[in-house]
């Protein structure tokens, strides 16, 4: 969890023991040094097994157990409150959050008093449900910073510890700003308009910025530990997307991107094997229909013909006769262009099914895939009220072709004269 990563890191620093982990997709030198040396820090029983790292091993050991597991109840700790925990570890991020529960604690009237000082601006309250909670109380407090200085002060014998320094302003805002790129991309790819591609892409342009970061805190200790740290569950998440072939496709089936995209941006050993998952992917779609063949013609037909129509007719056969190149291929080696769509309404139009007939079933496949699963967690949750005591005998199918149902006439698909089984 995030917090045994912070309770591991904070031990270490106590021993001044630092270590750092090297960016990279997978099968990175430093990645798989610093996995060795964790799986032995949670096997490792005594400090004699490991001379060179003995001492800090053995306390990582004794400090992730003691996290692990309560002392008294031995009950594990959910992750939710792992979450809250690590950000409650930062204290300028522990001042934030314990200003904004006092600014809307009941009695009195702390929060229209903040409100006169900040112009109606307020310090928005964290939670462990709404995404980008904790960048969202930052970003309020930086716009009305002077507010925050001169509410504490007019509540000095109440709430002076949760003054924040000049250091401690310096620390919210950088860690603001790393946040950020973090933000935009959770925007960018929510809504019904956004395509499977978006998803990776984002990705990597986290990845731009992280190293980014990691040049912009060199000289700041305490910043590039928490971005290594971070580093560490994306490098995780992007991971992830080598077990599925539908990420790599969706880049490569994007009439912008194609595999010159992959070819300027991604590291050369993960190209070839994308590839080959697609490609695998890609011949489970067999043709629709068969390719028409041109049959030869007779004696009687070739001397009613004149000499230029049975040229054309055999040129047309030889033609036809050659196995079709490979669409897969064909388009994402061709040139990338701009288009005015989404790369999903492109692949719906008639001339890109005309020319691409299997790859374009495969792109519509990909491209409809949901970026996030919310939409899909409300439709779920909202299968409670289709199934009362009453209609308990339900099954699957039906349920699943009445939320279907339901959704779409929400959202305005019209699907009159659709065959049942093209839907």
């Amino acid at each position: 969890s995030q917090a045994l990563v912070a309770r591991i890191t904070q031990c270490l620093q106590s021993k001044n023991v630092s270590l750092h982990w090297v960016p990279g997709h997978s099968k990175v030198a430093g990645n798989e040094a610093a996995r060795e040396l964790a799986k032995k820090a949670t096997e490792t029983e005594s400090a004699t097994a490991l001379q060179s790292v003995a001492r800090p091993l053995s306390v990582v050991h004794r400090e992730a157990r003691k996290l692990r597991f309560q002392p008294k109840t031995n009950a594990f700790i959910s992750s939710k409150s792992d979450s809250n925990a690590v950000w409650s570890q930062i204290e300028p991020l522990n001042k934030l959050h314990k200003l904004a529960v006092w600014i809307r604690r009941p009695g009195g009237s702390h929060f229209e008093d903040f409100q006169a000082l900040s112009g109606g601006r307020v310090v928005s309250q964290d939670n462990s449900t709404r995404w980008n909670s904790w960048f969202l109380m930052m970003d309020s407090a930086l716009k009305c910073k002077q507010a925050v200085n001169q509410y504490i002060d007019n509540h000095t014998n109440e709430i002076q510890h949760l003054k924040l320094s000049r250091t401690d302003w310096e620390l919210v805002r950088h860690t603001r700003d790393f946040l950020i790129p973090f933000y935009e991309v959770t925007k960018a790819t929510e809504g019904d308009e956004v395509t499977f591609d978006d998803l990776l892409f984002s990705m990597d342009s986290l990845v731009t910025h992280y190293k980014a970061a990691f040049e912009r805190y060199a000289l700041s200790r305490e910043l590039t530990e928490a971005v290594t740290t971070s580093w560490f569950l994306l490098d995780k998440y992007y991971k992830g997307s080598d077990e599925c072939a539908a990420y790599a496709a969706a880049i490569l089936l994007h009439p912008t991107l194609r595999l010159q995209y992959v070819k300027e941006n991604w590291k050369k050993p993960w190209i070839q094997p994308a590839i080959k998952r697609v490609t695998s992917l890609f011949e489970t779609y067999q043709p629709s229909k068969a390719v028409a063949v041109i049959q030869p013609l007779d004696a009687l037909q070739s001397r009613q013909l004149s000499h230029l129509k049975q040229y054309r007719l055999k040129v047309h056969a030889k033609l036809a006769a050659k196995p079709q190149e490979d669409e897969l291929k064909r388009f994402i080696n061709a040139p990338p262009f701009d288009i005015m769509t989404t790369p999903l309404q492109w692949w719906l139009e008639p001339a890109q099914q005309a020319a691409y007939p299997r790859l374009s079933r495969l792109a519509i496949d990909v491209l409809s895939i949901a970026t996030m699963s919310a939409e899909a967690e409300r439709i779920f949750s909202g299968a409670r009220r289709t199934i009362s005591w009453e209609r308990a005998r339900l099954k699957g199918k039906s349920i699943e072709h009445t939320k279907c149902l339901k959704h779409w006439q929400m959202n305005g698909y019209n699907l009159l004269g659709i065959d049942d089984e093209a839907v």
